[in-house]
């Protein structure tokens, strides 16, 4: 290998906007039953961030597949959420390497689906939507609350 190709791979990482000093966060392994009996502090946000949702989770123990707990959310920015601020039942069962979650907001016809999916540096992640209307959709990150 000449001192040509040493220069191109060194030069490589910084042609493709990557550096030395840049941070990669990849995607843990999750298992979804680290859930169970757990309190987590919630932030869901819409790709815009124009709507963004703070609260709890709470987990009781897991009995199967099947999840149960309660929860309580408010909408910290926008409007398009019906039943917030509010505190309900939460449902849900395990599937695979995700938990599927339904929060009954209350008062409405709609339901926040939540599927929690994958863990990044600490936190539990993955998907929220407003059911069946699909007018909030985006991101939920939770991290578990300290006792």
């Amino acid at each position: 290998m000449n001192i040509r190709h040493i220069l191109w791979i060194a030069a490589l990482p910084g042609l493709l906007g990557c550096s030395d000093h840049d941070r990669v966060v990849a995607a843990m392994p999750f298992n979804p039953s680290s859930l169970a009996g757990g309190t987590f502090n919630v932030v869901a946000k819409n790709p815009a961030e124009s709507i963004i949702l703070l609260g709890q989770l709470h987990f009781a123990p897991i009995s199967g597949t099947d999840i149960q707990g309660t929860w309580d959310l408010k909408q910290w920015s926008g409007t398009d959420v019906p039943g917030l601020p509010g505190s309900g039942a939460m449902t849900g069962t395990l599937f695979g390497t995700a938990a599927i979650l339904r929060l009954e907001l209350p008062g409405t016809e709609s339901t926040l689906g939540v599927v929690i999916d994958h863990a990044v540096d600490g936190r539990v992640a993955g998907r929220i939507d407003l059911l069946p209307s699909g007018t909030f959709h985006g991101r939920i990150e939770a991290i578990r609350a300290t006792p």
